[in-house]
């Protein structure tokens, strides 16, 4: 038996130990109590009772405890990845998901990319078309970073809590929200 309310289930098993059986039993999920910032499965093919997802509603999807719970839950749990710090890589990455009716959050993509680097100047780029083998590096280098901030938008904004849901004519519907994840350094 394994408690799994952490949402995590840490086990060793001895060199002759083999699992012939395993059972698990589940509760009702009643997402109008107090359960709404307990995570539960999360998937981003999670099957809906009805295809239609709103972008505006009556009611938006909230964060619990509402936005400036957003910011210290990005604070608390976004990593700066180690490319982008290096390359001294600011900016912003917009991240556009589905707020489901459960309140898990769905299908996170990025939207957009604003970023900067006081080392990708002009001239880097001119030296890059004219074949200059560290100025091309360099640019990958870029491109690397900005990709390691996307990959990290994503899972920060897929491991968020459970969202109340957004409601239309009184009824919970699956809406998109979308929300920009800002990387900066201190220069």
């Amino acid at each position: 038996t394994f408690d799994i309310n952490s949402n995590k289930i840490d086990a060793t098993l001895e060199e002759a130990l083999v699992i012939s059986n395993v059972s698990v039993h589940t509760q009702p999920l009643n997402i109008d109590n107090d359960a709404l910032n307990t995570p539960y499965f999360k998937d981003d093919a999670l099957p809906s009772d009805d295809d239609k997802v709103f972008n505006v509603v009556e009611e938006m999807p909230k964060y619990p405890g509402g936005n400036q719970k957003i910011f210290q839950y990005l604070a608390a749990n976004l990593r700066y990845p180690t490319v982008p710090r290096e390359m001294l890589v600011d900016g912003e990455v917009v991240v556009k998901f589905i707020v489901g009716k459960t309140g898990l959050i769905r299908s996170p993509k990025v939207i957009e990319v604003n970023t900067k680097s006081p080392l990708i100047t002009d001239e880097v780029a001119k030296a890059a078309k004219a074949d200059d083998e560290e100025a091309k590096e360099l640019l990958k280098n870029y491109q690397d970073a900005i990709e390691a901030l996307k990959e990290e938008a994503i899972h920060v904004v897929r491991n968020m809590p459970r969202w109340e849901p957004g409601r239309q004519n009184g009824k919970r519907v699956e809406t998109t929200y979308t929300l920009p994840v800002s990387f900066k350094l201190d220069h």
